[in-house]
Parts: structure tokens; sequence; C-alpha cells
């Protein structure tokens, strides 16, 4: 689920990239509301009035709308800066050449759209795309860094 990879807990992100509005994406995300409430911590009185497998839905409902509001959030002033540190710290990852150098790398998602792909990732130029050798990133949605990220990355930092 999301919060084994680091979701929940984030609810200052949340109200910055919401700002009282609501996501664009709901329409396309099962239980949305229940989703964000299960994102954000919120106590539900309403999870005892689902079935297991509605409430299967829900965690991969949240898991989804987290993606999908990451996505929104890394291509922020804001967020850019946070992936900026990580990038800086080799966080996402690195590509280290035989004379052990560290070239950091950036997640990319070959597609925009949810289930269409897994993350790849891309090493500085943003010319190669490659497979993660990591099973944890290999089985990231690529839609949750999206296309644009790290040449926006890129554009904005020139690393």
């Amino acid at each position: 689920m999301y919060r084994e990879r680091g979701g929940g807990g984030s609810k200052g992100k949340m109200e910055a990239i919401f700002n009282g509005d609501k996501f664009e994406g709901s329409a396309n995300v099962p239980y949305y509301d229940y989703a964000l409430d299960l994102i954000l911590d919120v106590e539900s009185s309403h999870g005892d009035m689902f079935s297991e497998e509605q409430n299967e839905i829900i965690e991969s409902a949240a898991e989804m709308l987290y993606g999908l509001i990451h996505v929104r959030y890394i291509l922020t002033t804001k967020g850019l800066a946070a992936m900026l540190e990580k990038y800086k710290n080799a966080e996402l990852g690195d590509a280290r050449e035989s004379t052990a150098v560290v070239n950091p790398v950036l997640p990319v998602g070959q597609s925009d759209v949810s289930r269409q792909g897994n993350v790849k990732i891309s090493v500085q130029n943003g010319e190669d795309i490659y497979t993660p050798q990591s099973r944890f990133q290999d089985n990231l949605d690529g839609a949750y860094f999206g296309s644009t990220f790290p040449h926006l990355f890129l554009m904005t930092y020139g690393t």
C-alpha cells in the first residue's frame, strides 16, 4: 500500500496542493472521499459499512490518488525543490560507474496515464532511460512521476 512506500502523514503537502479545491482527478478515483480520508489519516465512521472487497478498492484508490497528487506536487516549485534535495543526496537512486562515481538518477514515467507502465530512471542528461534494478522502484506506477518531471527538473536546475 502507499503507506509502505512513504505515503500518509503528508497532510501539509496535501493541503498545499488541494488548497480547498476538489482535486481534478477525483472523477477517476473510486471512493474518492474515503480514499482521501485514508491518505490524510482522518478517522472515518464508514469503515464498518464496507465489505472487505470494497475496503481493498478504497486502499487501491488511496494509492492511486496519492500517486496522482504526488505527480502534481513534484511539478510545483516546492516539489521541485524537495526533489532537488533528494537528487543531491542520491535518494532517488544512483547509477554507479566502474569508477564508483555516484551519478544520481531521476524517476520518469513513460506515460502520464496511470497503470500504463512502471517508473523508469533517467541518468543526468534525461536522454537515456533505464529500468530500475530495485524491485521497489520497478513496481511504482510511472504516472506517479509523469513524463514531464525529469525534463522540467533539468530545465529548472540544470544539474
